[in-house]
C-alpha cells in the first residue's frame, strides 16, 4: 500500500512515460531531501518542491509548445487552479495542464485557457482512456 506521496510520485511517474513514449524531453519534479536539525539531532526529511509552486511535470517536444503539467488524483481542480493561476502565464508560447487520475487508467486533462473575458481559466480538454485520448465534445470552464 502506498503513502499519499508514493501515490502521488507514481501517478507522475505514469504521465511522464506517457509522454516519453510520444517524443518528448520530461523533466518529473520530485520531493527532495532536507537535513533539519531538531533538539535530537540532525534529520532528514523530504520536501515538495514544485516548479513554480504549481507545477510537477516540464515536457518539451522539438515541434510542439512546452507543456507545464499538475499531477494529482485529487478532486479538488478548483484548488489547483488558483495555484496555476498566480502565475502569469504566456499561453501562447506553453500549455498548461492539469491531469486528473479517476481510476482504472482514466484521466481527465485540463487545460489553462483564456476565457472570453481574456481571464484565464481550466477547460476540460478531454479524458485519457488506457492510453487513448478522447477529446471533450463541448468545452466548459471547471466550475
Amino acid at each position: 500500500m502506498r503513502n499519499k506521496r508514493q501515490w502521488g510520485n507514481y501517478l507522475q511517474d505514469r504521465v511522464a512515460e506517457y509522454l516519453e513514449k510520444r517524443g518528448y524531453a520530461v523533466h518529473n519534479q520530485k520531493p527532495v531531501a532536507h537535513r533539519v536539525e531538531t533538539p535530537e539531532g540532525l534529520k532528514w526529511t523530504s520536501k515538495r518542491n514544485d516548479i513554480l509552486g504549481c507545477i510537477d511535470i516540464l515536457a518539451i517536444h522539438p515541434e510542439k509548445r512546452i507543456l507545464f503539467i499538475q499531477v494529482t488524483g485529487h478532486s479538488d481542480i478548483k484548488g489547483k487552479e488558483r495555484k496555476i493561476k498566480k502565475i502569469k502565464w504566456n499561453l501562447d508560447f506553453c500549455e498548461v495542464m492539469v491531469w486528473q487520475y479517476m481510476d482504472k487508467g482514466r484521466w481527465r486533462i485540463f487545460r489553462l485557457e483564456k476565457d472570453g473575458t481574456g481571464k484565464a481559466r481550466l477547460y476540460l480538454l478531454g479524458e485519457l482512456r488506457r492510453g487513448k485520448l478522447l477529446i471533450a465534445p463541448e468545452r466548459e470552464p471547471i466550475k
